[in-house]
């Protein structure tokens, strides 16, 4: 565990430092708060200045928190050229957004506001971050969060829930451009860029973004939309009719599962991962509400209800069925991801009030679950020799534990 350590170590000193913008003693402090928050089940400001004496007192925590939101995007870029560096540039980059909720009790908290949550099917108060990981491999190498500041609604009106992820789309779309023209920058075409997002994420105008970043995406649409289809009977009925005003649109809307059928009639593959057949059915539509777009649907035991993939219309080859299947079950990881930040990585410790200083707080767990996350990739690739993320930060605590003895 120690080379691991000190690995980990010497890689986050190491980025901080090409940043050039902190003193030793700064750095001195980023790695005081890393080393109470990595799998500690309790974090404050105090307890941090409590262990490493008065020359890590509050009043420095806070600040060098403040300023690493100042210049957190662009430490980030020289993260990306230490992850790119280790890998091969003709794999596929998966980039899947997502977002999460940190419960939080405090009033005055920066940025806490009351979202809606679709766990619980409730309103909290909580933190809002969307979240961004590339996944290569099957391994996540990168994870990008973004602290939503304002919700711009009241919380209670109907279309509160439709508001709120208006705003949560806005800032994927920010943080999935980021990536692409980085991604582009240095030469990874956009054939090997894969964008991926649930439900949430199937907007209409989220899927035009996509479209004109040349990007691929598999995003799961909802069982609500509906699909436009002529109406032959109004046809019929218009040929017929004589007398009063003629009617000029000649289209039905049907929702998506009633166009495509009893999943029952689809045809199926067998998955040897869930050990379960699965039904599928593949169909190029238009939807009422975004245009046309290729729909893969999928249902088998795992799943309640079928879900549909809305994916980019080809006009050449289309993907395959098993492809597209199983590169959609990688959105997944960001959900593990979640769990790991919030329970290992301290995400829901800091309690400050400060604006800038919760924005850093946020960057800096995902700057440093982002080199876990490579150092634990390369180790896999290499050696085979890396730890799972509990048993990690479980080891890492017991580690700071002993050094203090």
């Amino acid at each position: 565990m120690e080379n691991h350590y000190f690995l980990f170590k010497n890689k986050f000193i190491s980025i901080l430092e090409k940043g050039s913008y902190f003193t030793k003693h700064e750095l001195e402090v980023f790695w005081a708060l890393v080393s109470c928050l990595i799998g500690s089940s309790y974090f404050s400001f105090s307890g941090v200045s409590a262990r490493f004496g008065k020359k890590i007192g509050r009043n420095s925590c806070a600040k060098v928190l403040k300023k690493y939101s100042y210049v957190q995007e662009k430490l980030y870029t020289i993260l990306l050229d230490e992850v790119l560096s280790t890998i091969d540039k003709n794999t596929k980059f998966f980039v899947i957004v997502d977002d999460t909720l940190v419960k939080k009790t405090g009033q005055t908290i920066f940025s806490c506001f009351k979202w809606y949550d679709h766990a619980s099917g409730k309103y909290i108060r909580a933190l809002g971050i969307v979240t961004l990981v590339i996944v290569v491999a099957n391994e996540p190498v990168f994870f990008l969060p973004w602290l939503l500041t304002t919700t711009k609604m009241k919380h209670k009106t109907s279309t509160s829930k439709q508001q709120q992820q208006g705003v949560k789309n806005k800032a994927a779309q920010y943080m999935i451009s980021f990536i692409v023209t980085y991604l582009l920058g240095k030469n990874i075409s956009t054939s090997q860029i894969v964008v991926e997002a649930d439900s949430w994420y199937s907007t209409k105008k989220m899927r035009t973004f996509l479209h004109d970043l040349g990007v691929n995406y598999r995003v799961d649409s909802k069982s609500s939309y509906t699909v436009q289809l002529p109406d032959f009977e109004a046809i019929t009925k218009a040929k017929q009719q004589i007398r009063g005003r003629k009617r000029k649109k000649f289209v039905k809307y049907v929702k998506i599962g009633q166009f495509l059928g009893d999943k029952l009639d689809w045809k199926s593959f067998f998955d040897p991962v869930s050990n379960t057949r699965v039904k599928y059915n593949i169909a190029q539509v238009t939807l009422k509400s975004g245009g046309q777009a290729l729909v893969y649907a999928y249902w088998s035991k795992k799943y309640k209800y079928p879900k549909y993939i809305l994916t980019e219309v080809k006009r050449k080859k289309r993907v395959g069925i098993k492809t597209i299947y199983y590169q959609y079950q990688l959105r997944w990881i960001i959900e593990v991801c979640h769990k790991h930040l919030k329970q290992h990585f301290g995400l829901s410790k800091n309690q400050s009030r400060d604006p800038w200083v919760v924005q850093g707080f946020v960057g800096l767990i995902g700057l440093i679950f982002s080199i876990w996350s490579i150092l634990h990739y390369t180790n896999k690739i290499n050696d085979d020799s890396s730890i799972a993320c509990p048993q990690w930060a479980k080891e890492f605590h017991e580690l700071q534990i002993k050094q203090e003895m």
